[in-house]
């Protein structure tokens, strides 16, 4: 049992938090081992790119392009005993429905 009539709903997205930096970095090493790997001398020459590139993902700040928990929207002041139809949230990135449910104690 609750105290008031009414709650809030407040609707989080759970993400994986991939370090997408991380990513792009082992990509261009990658990268850079297979130009390396080729004897032609014209070829040798692009593995300065993967060098520049290193460079530009690392001046890019930690946590940037981290995969992190998003807000995505909230309900205010939903009632008690009360219908809500397509309600969109504050944001207007969510929309529910919901109707009133009672769930009967299990034990007296």
């Amino acid at each position: 049992r609750y105290r008031w009539g009414a709650a809030d709903i407040v609707l989080m997205e759970q993400d994986d938090g991939t370090d997408y930096k991380q990513l792009a970095k082992l990509l261009v090493q990658v990268a850079e081992e297979v130009l390396k790997a080729i004897p032609d001398p014209q070829v040798q020459a692009y593995a300065v790119i993967p060098q520049i590139t290193n460079k530009i993902i690392d001046a890019i700040p930690d946590g940037v392009l981290t995969n992190d928990d998003d807000f995505v929207d909230v309900f205010y002041t939903l009632m008690q005993d009360t219908s809500y139809v397509d309600h969109p949230g504050a944001g207007v990135n969510a929309v529910v429905t919901l109707e009133p449910l009672t769930i009967n104690p299990t034990r007296p």
